[in-house]
């Protein structure tokens, strides 16, 4: 494969193996590859299945990214809304060709590749190159092949400028294929020739011409060279606009850069493998030719096109055995065969048996990654089909008629599994479809749908409920065709059973996304054999409803109000209270409230305020005021505002997700590095709050004191700090300060009414806890790390202050944000000595700066806490501009090893740390 080649970025299986080491630069990797790969609506779809991408560690995200990949590229559902294209004339100025923008804009897309910015400045200069390029002179295709390099843009371009000068001229002593004395060398050539496709071997004039074309340069004739040589003859020039597009989105898509795009089209290449040909006509393995849609196929769209072929009775045409038809069935899937693709193994050409073999051995690599704690060889293979099972039957379950609910009134969801369900819904289906009648789908809302037997049969339902005594809500009449539809009998009784059990299993179906349904494999559970009873247990048991759940919650909540165009300020205010109103009711009894209220889709607010007014919350007394009243009648609008919001969320939040994404993988090496060091994930969230907290352009605590609820507890936290840094019970003062201020931003959080003061509070308060968990970690002797308040002339500013240390030495790095430019001390005592400097980036602080260091250096001489220390003079340097690998610190000869200290008891640490306190009284009152 391509991906191995010098200067080439490494492909996602590659870095999808890497990535178990969860090394920090591997990791980084597969980030960049991610940002430049993951689409808009491959967010959205891993969204809908469950997966928070912005969650997650790369690790998970690794596993799952070609399953979301090949869904989206199986088209499936349409997913409207979640465009990252850039706008036409955009494109076309970043590009300087309008036609070069379009067919950039539909390779992209057909290929779920993003229109990055540096997918585009890599595309630009990937482009100018492929401008320049002619066709090539036989020294050139020389060149190419003697190099072994590669038939894309940066090796046809390194071909171009340096083939000419290498001196591959035909040689003197060519061997001439076709003269009677080599009739042996003829052989050993039409031997090779057969293999490599030509039909003939010797005797086919277009391979043994290309075969003399490499015996005259004095190359190889092996099959690479041969099919390397026709390869170029195929590419044509100048380089279209069009085949330049194709190539770079299938190269980008394949983890590659543009330059390493593969201009060769098919032309009369020679081709092995399976598809279809020009004709459409489907074939199996075998010679055949390549036609242009299959050549700037990407890895995924073949996945897709094998799995599809095999899924089809021309398969079992073409191989001959059933048994062995269901063999390969039975282990692939879309992302298997992205796994056996990206290999170095060759479906096209391998004997059956080969490729069961190596089918199998990849389902077990993908399976690993999936359930990684069981074993490879069984366990993990078997559960990975287990999941690819429940997946259908919830895709299933969804098209099922809803008469197969009919089973609830004489059974109770405790006795019904789950698989049964969807095995006799799937049998009521069939019977349905054979019969020619129309039916109810389960998932589907009824009326547009029914058919005209549905609608004359049900015409008079509301009188049916009429007639019952009960109330005609749309779940009640529901229940009264789906008893009509089984010829039980009209009871209330019965339509009660059938309508719980309505939303009981619409509500589960919802709630088995693909990443729930992997959580309870991992967790040990078959959804299979679950009862739908036990199912809701286990739900309600992962019910968390945690600060991260609500502020996300709120956060998309006040994203879709802030969408809508046709909401007064009034109804805002108003639907803003509601949400309170809920949250503070899930907060008594939150599993009771989850019976009629979800998040996001099924947020809807007339019924709970219905539920509330009729005390139906299973318990719970909820008081609706009577002010409450305009609110209500708010609610009466045609259109339910749960519905707007949520399609105002799908089109927008989703590709701002995406963007965010995109961002963790620019964050600096410091920053993932001390994630790894504390042991929390990686993930795009807690990397760029990581990112935040330690760079100067944000600062957390200087957020929090402009809210005149947190103001004064951040300036008395920080006041508080710079007394105790040296004492022994710093560390408690801090932690609990920590813990206050993490409490007040989450009641910060739900006292916010926009969607960027929810997230600001968000990110503060994963920072707070970032900061707590920096601390802990850390080992006083060793390395400890602190993101503290300071009060620096008067303001409160974060302070980050890095100890490093180890027998006999011990370091202190402290960095902060002085008058809007950056600030770094750096303090190391060795052997009784204290050395440094400090840096600024700034003429503004630099007198203010050179007169604190010789304040600060002056203070440290004439304190007796410092009598026993030498106090080298602290230079002030210039951030930017400084060559200085921390301290030029030459050992004194006249110092021995016995002399120097030991850090064992932490002695040098506590000095340090009286040094950085005075350090920072001296700087805040300057």
């Amino acid at each position: 494969g391509k991906e191995g080649k010098k200067g080439a970025q490494k492909s996602l299986t590659e870095l999808q193996t890497e990535l178990g080491n969860v090394d920090v630069s591997v990791a980084q990797d597969y980030r960049t590859v991610l940002s430049n790969t993951m689409s808009a609506k491959d967010y959205a779809k891993a969204q809908e299945a469950g997966f928070d991408y912005y969650t997650m560690d790369p690790d998970e995200v690794v596993t799952i990214q070609d399953r979301i990949k090949a869904e989206v590229a199986k088209g499936g559902e349409v997913i409207t809304g979640y465009n990252d294209s850039l706008d036409g004339d955009v494109l076309a100025e970043a590009l300087g060709s309008e036609t070069l923008a379009r067919e950039i804009a539909g390779s992209f897309d057909k290929a779920d590749i993003p229109l990055t910015e540096e997918n585009l400045t890599d595309v630009s200069k990937a482009w100018e190159l492929a401008e320049a390029l002619e066709i090539p002179t036989d020294p050139e295709k020389a060149y190419l092949i003697e190099n072994e390099l590669e038939t894309d843009i940066w090796g046809l371009y390194l071909a171009r400028i340096s083939g000419n000068i290498s001196g591959n001229d035909i040689s003197e002593e060519s061997v001439d294929l076709k003269d009677p004395v080599n009739e042996k060398l003829l052989a050993q050539v039409g031997g090779i020739l057969e293999r490599a496709g030509y039909e003939g071997g010797s005797a086919s004039e277009e391979g043994l011409n290309k075969a003399q074309w490499l015996l005259d340069r004095e190359l190889p004739v092996n099959e690479e060279n041969l099919r390397k040589l026709e390869e170029i003859d195929t590419i044509e020039y100048p380089v279209t606009a069009h085949r330049f597009a194709e190539a770079v989105a299938k190269a980008i898509a394949e983890g590659r850069k543009p330059l390493n795009a593969d201009l060769v089209q098919s032309g009369n290449m020679i081709y092995a493998g399976i598809g279809e040909d020009l004709t459409g006509r489907s074939k199996a393995v075998g010679a055949g030719r390549e036609g242009d849609a299959y050549r700037s196929e990407t890895v995924i769209q073949k996945a897709i096109r094998l799995e599809s072929y095999y899924s089809s009775e021309e398969a079992l045409n073409a191989i001959g055995s059933r048994v062995k038809l269901e063999e390969i069935r039975l282990s692939m899937t879309a992302e298997v065969n992205i796994r056996l693709l990206e290999s170095d193994f060759s479906i096209d050409t391998a004997p059956i048996e080969d490729f069961i073999s190596a089918l199998k051995e990849a389902e077990k690599q993908v399976a690993a990654r999936y359930f990684p704690d069981e074993d490879a060889e069984g366990e993990a293979v078997g559960s990975y089909r287990l999941m690819n099972e429940v997946d259908k039957a919830v895709s299933d379950i969804r098209e099922t008629p809803a008469a197969n609910l009919g089973m609830f009134t004489v059974r109770t969801a405790g006795d019904v599994a789950f698989g049964e369900f969807h095995l006799e819904g799937v049998r009521l289906k069939d019977t349905y479809e054979r019969a020619g009648e129309s039916y109810e789908a389960l998932m589907t809302a009824p009326r547009a749908d029914l058919g005209d037997s549905i609608r004359k049969a049900f015409a008079n339902v509301s009188s049916l409920a009429d007639g019952l005594g009960i109330e005609a809500t749309e779940d009640n009449l529901r229940a009264i065709r789906i008893l009509g539809y089984n010829n039980m009998e009209l009871t209330p009784e019965n339509v009660e059973k059938v309508s719980t059990a309505d939303i009981q299993v619409r509500s589960l179906i919802e709630k088995m996304t693909p990443a729930s349904v992997l959580g309870m494999i991992r967790d040990g559970i078959n959804p299979l054999e679950t009862s739908f009873a036990e199912l809701s247990a286990y739900f309600d048991a992962q019910q968390t409803g945690g600060y991260e759940t609500v502020s996300k919650s709120y956060s998309e909540f006040l994203y879709g109000l802030e969408m809508q165009d046709n909401i007064t300020p009034e109804e805002r205010e108003s639907y803003i209270g509601i949400y309170r109103l809920i949250h503070q009711i899930e907060k008594s009894d939150s599993a009771a409230v989850g019976a009629v209220v979800g998040q996001q889709a099924e947020l809807a607010f007339k019924n709970l305020l219905s539920a509330a007014r009729t005390r139906r919350l299973h318990g719970v007394d909820v008081r609706v005021g009577e002010d409450f009243g305009a609110a209500a009648d708010i609610i009466k609008i045609g259109t339910d505002i749960t519905e707007q919001i949520s399609a105002a969320f799908r089109e927008q939040k989703y590709a701002d997700d995406a963007e965010n994404m995109r961002q963790a993988a620019n964050v600096s090496r410091e920053a993932a590095q001390l994630l790894k060091n504390i042991s929390i994930p990686g993930s795009a969230e807690n990397l760029i709050a990581m990112e935040t907290l330690l760079g100067n352009e944000t600062d957390l605590y200087r957020e929090l004191s402009k809210y005149e609820k947190s103001s004064k507890r951040v300036r008395e936290l920080a006041e508080n700090l710079r007394e105790k840094l040296d004492s022994d019970d710093f560390e408690d003062s801090f932690e609990s300060g920590l813990e206050s201020m993490e409490s007040l931003a989450e009641e910060m959080t739900l006292s916010a009414d926009s969607y960027i003061d929810v997230r600001a509070m968000s990110l503060i308060h994963r920072q707070l806890g970032l900061s707590a968990e920096i601390m802990r970690k850390g080992d006083f002797l060793e390395d400890k790390d602190y993101v503290i308040p300071a009060l620096i002339r008067g303001e409160v500013s974060k302070v980050h202050i890095s100890f490093r240390g180890s027998a006999g030495e011990s370091t202190a790095d402290i960095k902060l944000a002085l008058d809007g430019e950056e600030l770094e001390a750096y303090f190391e005592l060795s052997s009784g000595r204290l050395e440094g400097y400090i840096a600024q980036n700034g003429e503004k602080t630099l007198k203010k700066i050179t007169d604190a260091a010789d304040i600060f250096v002056e203070t440290l001489r004439k304190d007796s806490n410092f009598d026993d220390i030498q106090v080298s003079d602290i230079p002030v340097l210039n951030r930017d501009n400084r060559n200085v690998n921390r301290v030029s610190n030459t050992k004194r000869n006249s110092q021995s090893k016995d002399a120097k200290a030991d850090n064992s008891d932490g002695s040098e640490r506590r000095v340090l740390l009286q040094v950085t306190k005075l350090f920072l009284q001296t700087v805040g009152e300057v």
